[in-house]
């Protein structure tokens, strides 16, 4: 099983951006769109 960080209050976030940072790397997060039956999309 993996393990997770829960992050609570304004203090946090700096902490929480660079864990972000560390697990995406050099690459833009964004949404991932996949194409279901009949042309629509799921986001």
């Amino acid at each position: 099983a993996e393990h997770g960080f829960y992050y609570s209050g304004f203090r946090y976030s700096v902490l929480l951006k660079e864990k972000f940072q560390q697990l995406v790397g050099p690459y833009t997060p964004r949404p991932k769109e996949i194409e279901i039956l009949m042309g629509r999309k799921l986001l």
